[in-house]
C-alpha cells in the first residue's frame, strides 16, 4: 500500500466545527471547498454515520479521482476513515487535533494492495501514476483546500 500524508493547520477552527462542516457536506459546499471539486453525492446516511457512502470526483492538474467510498470509522470530532474499492483499492482518514490557534487536520490517503503481487501492482502504480508529481500535487491540493476552511466555515 502506498501512503501519503499530508499535516495542515487550519486556524481559528476547532475539530468540531471541521468534521461537522464534512459529515454535512452536500455538492455546493463541496464545490465551493476547492475549485478541483467536480461532484459530491451522499449515496447513503445512516444515523450514526457508520456505513454511509458517498462519492466524490475532483481533478487537480491533470489527476482526476473519482472515488465512492464507505464511512467504516467514527471518533466524533476527532477522526474519520473512508474506505473504497474500485479499480484500485484504497483509504481516506481525516484526524483533527485541537491546538493553541486552531486545528491540525491529518489528511492521509492509502492506495494500492497487500501481498506479494499488491507489492508488485503497487510498485507499478508508483512508477506510472502515483508519481512524484502526484504526490506533491495532492499535497498542494490537500493544504489548499483545507487552509479555505478558514474562510468556509
Amino acid at each position: 500500500m502506498i501512503i501519503f500524508t499530508t499535516i495542515v493547520k487550519v486556524a481559528v477552527k476547532s475539530p468540531n466545527q471541521i468534521y461537522g462542516w464534512i459529515l454535512n457536506l452536500d455538492n455546493d459546499k463541496y464545490k465551493r471547498w476547492h475549485p478541483a471539486h467536480k461532484e459530491w453525492k451522499t449515496i447513503k446516511r445512516t444515523p450514526n454515520e457508520m456505513g454511509s457512502i458517498v462519492y466524490l470526483d475532483e481533478q487537480f492538474n491533470h489527476f482526476r479521482l473519482k472515488l465512492t467510498g464507505k464511512l467504516v470509522e467514527v471518533r466524533p470530532n476527532r477522526f474519520l476513515l473512508y474506505k473504497w474499492k474500485s479499480f484500485i483499492s484504497g483509504y481516506l482518514s481525516l484526524a483533527f487535533e485541537s491546538t493553541n490557534t486552531g486545528t491540525k487536520v491529518t489528511h492521509e490517503l492509502g492506495i494500492g494492495y497487500k501481498g506479494l503481487l499488491g507489492k508488485i501492482i503497487d510498485w507499478l502504480l508508483r512508477k506510472f501514476y502515483l508519481t512524484k508529481t502526484f504526490e506533491e500535487t495532492l499535497e498542494k491540493h490537500a493544504k489548499e483546500e483545507f487552509k479555505n476552511l478558514e474562510v468556509l466555515i
